[in-house]
C-alpha cells in the first residue's frame, strides 16, 4: 500500500529556517545601521541649529564689537610677497604657518591655548579669535577684516559636540561651519 503524504522533509523545514534566519539577521543590520545614521544625522542637525542661532546673534552685533575682532591679526594684512595682495591658502595643511586660511579655520583651542571651558590644552597651534560653549557645543569663531573685500569682515564660525571632540582620537571630529560676511555700513 502506497501513501501519498504530502509535506516537508526535516531537511526542508531546517533549510527554510536557515535561510529565514540569514534574512532576519540582515534586516536587523539594516535597522542597526539606519538607527547610527539617523542619530548622526540628528547631531548634524543640532549643530547646524545651533550654529543657525549663533550666526543671528554675531550678525546682530556692531561692526566695531570686541567679539568681532580679529584677536590674533591673522585674517589681515598678510602681503609677505609686497604684491599689495593678502596671502591665500594653498589648500594643503600647513601647523607651521599660523596665518593659513588667514585664521578661519582654527579650532583647536581658544585664546590662552584653552578650550571653550577654560581647560587647559596642551600643544595648540590653531587658535580660534572667540570661543564659546553651549550646552554640548563648543562654538569657535574667527575673524578676518577686509577680506574679501576692504570694510567686511568675514566671520567663519566652526560648532563641534564637545562629545565628538572628546573621542576624535576613535574616529574623526565632525563639525558645522559656515562662513558669513559682515560689512561695515558706512
Amino acid at each position: 500500500m502506497k501513501t501519498q503524504e504530502k509535506g516537508f522533509t526535516l531537511v526542508e523545514v531546517l533549510i527554510a529556517m536557515v535561510i529565514f534566519t540569514i534574512g532576519i539577521l540582515a534586516l536587523q543590520m539594516m535597522q542597526v545601521k539606519s538607527i547610527d545614521e539617523n542619530s548622526n544625522a540628528g547631531g548634524i542637525s543640532a549643530k547646524s541649529m545651533m550654529a543657525a542661532s549663533f550666526i543671528e546673534d554675531i550678525m546682530r552685533l556692531d561692526y566695531s564689537d570686541p567679539l568681532l575682532t580679529d584677536l590674533d591679526g591673522d585674517g589681515t594684512n598678510q602681503d609677505s610677497n609686497g604684491d599689495g595682495i593678502d596671502d591665500q591658502d594653498d589648500g594643503n595643511v600647513n601647523t607651521t604657518n599660523p596665518n593659513e586660511e588667514f585664521g578661519l579655520r582654527h579650532w583647536q583651542c581658544c585664546p590662552g591655548n584653552v578650550d571653550p571651558r577654560g581647560n587647559a590644552v596642551a600643544g595648540c597651534v590653531n587658535i580660534a579669535d572667540q570661543c564659546a560653549f553651549y550646552d554640548d557645543y563648543d562654538v569657535y569663531w574667527n575673524i578676518a577684516v577686509d577680506y574679501p573685500v576692504e570694510n567686511t569682515k568675514t566671520i567663519n564660525i566652526i560648532v563641534i559636540n564637545s562629545k565628538d571632540k572628546a573621542a576624535q582620537t576613535a574616529r574623526p571630529v565632525h563639525r558645522a561651519e559656515y562662513s558669513y560676511i559682515k560689512d561695515d555700513v558706512i
